[in-house]
């Protein structure tokens, strides 16, 4: 049986439909994520259960990418079939929670059905989270509200589950997202050191492919963030220090004192430090309509995976909801916020 790899666009190039046997597996033009995998004649998806914008990660030799015909072996095919068949086994249940009141209505998906149930207290709510994932894990979970303060509930009840946030109200669902092009990391070395601050400083510098990075590096005082920070429209601001709350807003920490962010100055942001007490944010105050942040401690780690991941999904995407929710599996301490 014919086993062949092909990338996204040479599969578009190539108008004439297969006329042998065999699979194709289809991946990103990086060969960085695994798309479908499908019969050759006929073209029928055998893997119907992956989407573009949930892409499977997978790494492939070099001597399979740089080959000019790329037919997979069995066991190159088995690996890159197993990663799929991963995938469908760990499923999430889709699980949305919309807090009405003093009540909380508890919407679970899974398989093309649903079902509902209203809980009154965080008691119930635990019991029946627990129940959920003992019976379908993992979880994925869509909070619906007015605030963020059953976020804190959520990570005491079931930590490392992702969250997902979406401000209450009839949104329109098809509203077309500005491409994210420009990238403003802010490295804020103030306070207490950090050491993976100061890692991988070449990737911050150049970043990835497809965006414009800017990185600003240092004992960053309000002086310098404010000549970087409003001097262009920037689409993502990537904050990399220390942080507090300021009456519902976020404060960078920096050297010459706590600095409040404003509301809105961006598309995305990316707050890749701790963040105390979270819950009290204000949505109305929220640095971008979207935003990724965590809700509990978070010790020093390497936050270039991170970012790297989140927007290489965004440019198989090229959706902020997707790439936000497809990282989350490995990222769960962080809660992606969509204020609306």
């Amino acid at each position: 049986m014919t086993r062949l790899l092909v990338t996204e666009s040479e599969l578009q190039k190539s108008k004439k439909p297969g006329r042998v046997g065999g699979v194709r597996v289809v991946v990103t033009d990086d060969f960085k994520f695994l798309i479908r995998i499908e019969k050759i004649r006929g073209a029928k998806n055998l893997t119907p259960w992956l989407r573009r914008r949930h892409a499977v990660p997978i790494e492939l030799p070099l001597r399979i990418t740089e080959s000019s015909e790329r037919i997979l072996k069995h066991d190159d095919f088995f690996q890159l079939s197993e990663r799929a068949r991963t995938r469908q086994k760990h499923a999430a249940v889709q699980v949305r929670l919309h807090a009405a009141g003093e009540t909380v209505v508890v919407h679970a998906e899974f398989a093309g059905r649903v079902a509902s149930q209203v809980v009154r207290t965080s008691g119930e709510l635990a019991e029946l989270l627990h129940r959920l994932k003992r019976r379908y894990r993992p979880l994925s979970l869509t909070l619906i509200g007015h605030d963020l303060q059953l976020i804190k509930t959520l990570s005491t009840i079931i930590p490392e589950t992702p969250v997902f946030f979406e401000r209450e109200g009839l949104h329109d669902l098809r509203q077309k997202e500005i491409p994210l092009r420009s990238v403003l990391v802010l490295t804020n070395l103030a306070g207490a050191p950090l050491v993976e601050l100061e890692n991988n400083l070449p990737f911050w510098s150049k970043g990835i492919s497809g965006f414009r990075f800017r990185h600003v590096f240092g004992q960053l005082t309000s002086k310098r963030v404010e000549s970087t920070l409003f001097t262009r429209e920037w689409d993502v601001i990537i904050y990399r220090g220390h942080a507090a709350l300021d009456s519902g807003s976020i404060a960078w920490q920096l050297s010459d004192g706590p600095w409040r962010l404003p509301a809105r100055i961006c598309a995305l942001y990316l707050h890749s430090a701790c963040l105390a007490a979270a819950e009290q944010l204000a949505l109305t105050l929220m640095p971008a309509a979207a935003t990724m942040t965590p809700f509990r401690y978070l010790p020093d780690f390497d936050d270039s995976r991170f970012v790297r991941l989140f927007l290489e999904r965004y440019k198989i995407s090229r959706s902020i909801a997707a790439a936000a929710r497809s990282i989350q599996a490995e990222f769960p301490q962080f809660v992606a916020v969509f204020a609306g």
